[in-house]
C-alpha cells in the first residue's frame, strides 16, 4: 500500500483556504482544512497529529505560533510551514528559523508555495519508503 502523508491547513481566509487546498489535492495529497488555531489543535489532537500542518500565525481564537507550540509537545518529529500576511517585526520574530520551519510571507507565488510544500512531503515520502525496506 502507497504511503499517503496527511496535510492539514489552518487558514482564516476562506480564499487563501481554497487556494491551497486545491494546490494541494491536484498533487494528490490529502488535506484537512480549518479556519483558525483552535480548530487545528483539537483536529490534530483528534487525529494524533498530522505528516504536515500549514499554519497562518495571525488566526482567531488561537494564532498559529501557539497552535504550534502544543502541536510540538504532542508529537515533534511532525513538519510544519508558517505562512502570514503581516510584515511586522514580531511575527517574523516569533516565527522566522524557529526549529527550521519554513515560513512564508503573503502574498507568495503559488509555485513557490509547492515548492516548500513538495520537498518536504519528499523527505516524508522517502522517510516512509525507507522505514518500510528496513520493516520487510
Amino acid at each position: 500500500m502507497a504511503y499517503k502523508p496527511s496535510i492539514l491547513i489552518a487558514e482564516d481566509d476562506e480564499l487563501v483556504l481554497a487556494l491551497f487546498q486545491r494546490l494541494l489535492r491536484s498533487k494528490g495529497w490529502q488535506v484537512t482544512a480549518v479556519n483558525n488555531g483552535y480548530d487545528a489543535l483539537r483536529e490534530w489532537k483528534n487525529r494524533d497529529g498530522y505528516d504536515l500542518t500549514i499554519l497562518d500565525v495571525r488566526m482567531p481564537k488561537m494564532d498559529g505560533y501557539t497552535a504550534y507550540q502544543q502541536m510540538r509537545k504532542i508529537k515533534p518529529n511532525s513538519r510544519f510551514v508558517f505562512v502570514s500576511g503581516y510584515s511586522n517585526e514580531t511575527v517574523e520574530f516569533q516565527v522566522h528559523d524557529v526549529d527550521g520551519v519554513p515560513y512564508l510571507q503573503k502574498p507568495f507565488d503559488s509555485l513557490e508555495f509547492l515548492r516548500v510544500v513538495g520537498e518536504i512531503m519528499a523527505e516524508l515520502e522517502l522517510a516512509a519508503c525507507t522505514n518500510q525496506t528496513l520493516a520487510d
